[in-house]
């Protein structure tokens, strides 16, 4: 089976973006962010003069609100900037390319006007469809995305499973990944 389709940098970013705060990555951040904003809070209380203290418990109950409103926000935009670093690589490039991608017995063929890799079947760790985009994660390598439109039809979309099921012994997951890690080369 053979798809050719391009991507840019931006409906992958936007792919990420849509579905990182389902990961655990996202739980840790929320946890690691009210653990330190507690500390916070109980330093500055045991700190602070008597004669102000109510002033300041209510700044820090403004300031916790806050932060619970805008915690997505905020780590979307950390998300960003991470992910920038990855895919706005100059060594990147080739993704962005027009793409050829063969699924065969060896593994997944990926061939661009600057890069051909092959990458083997006991090198995927997962396959994932979201929102009938294709989300293929590996061991080693850049994690491939396939964007919906790449694929035709329903058949495809379903030859494509069996080939990986066939091949790779590799069950469809319907989740974007929740223990995604990005590779910072």
């Amino acid at each position: 089976m053979t798809l050719n389709y391009t991507i840019t940098k931006e409906q992958l970013l936007n792919f990420h973006e849509q579905h990182i705060l389902s990961t655990l990555k996202y739980k840790k951040f929320s946890t690691k962010m009210r653990i330190l904003y507690f500390l916070i809070s109980i330093l500055i209380l045991v700190l602070v003069e008597y004669r102000i203290k109510f002033k300041v418990f209510i700044g820090l109950i403004i300031v916790g609100i806050i932060i619970f409103v805008f915690r997505k926000k905020i780590y979307i935009n950390k998300f960003h900037n991470q992910i920038v670093k990855v895919y706005y690589d100059h060594k990147k490039k080739y993704l962005f390319n027009q793409i050829t991608l063969e699924i065969n017995n060896s593994g997944i063929k990926l061939n661009t006007s600057m890069n051909y890799e092959l990458i083997k079947w006991k090198g995927i760790k997962d396959f994932n469809i979201i929102d009938n985009n294709i989300f293929i994660r590996t061991f080693t390598k850049d994690n491939v995305f396939i964007p919906s439109y790449a694929i035709k039809s329903q058949e495809e979309l379903e030859l494509l499973k069996d080939l990986f099921f066939k091949y790779g012994e590799i069950k469809p997951k319907y989740n974007y990944p929740r223990d995604i890690e990005f590779i910072l080369k």
